[in-house]
């Protein structure tokens, strides 16, 4: 049950992770780049509950990035 609330969830985040993306990508601002940091830092975080490895590290990674991106 949580996992398939995870995975609907998903359909939800992926939507709105795409427009803060081009909404960044148009114009880069701080408060959007922090959005992204905490989104990919929830998700990191719901996928190591699950046992969701790989998508664990992969919100790892992109969370460096964008910390890189921030400085």
């Amino acid at each position: 049950m949580v996992f398939n609330n995870f995975v609907d969830e998903l359909q939800t985040i992926s939507a709105t992770l795409e427009t803060m993306v081009l909404n960044f990508e148009k114009q880069p601002q701080s408060a959007i780049l922090d959005d992204l940091k905490r989104l990919f830092h929830t998700l990191k975080g719901e996928s190591g509950v699950l046992g969701l490895a790989d998508i664990e590290k992969l919100c790892h990674m992109v969370e460096d990035l964008l910390e890189t991106e921030a400085q």
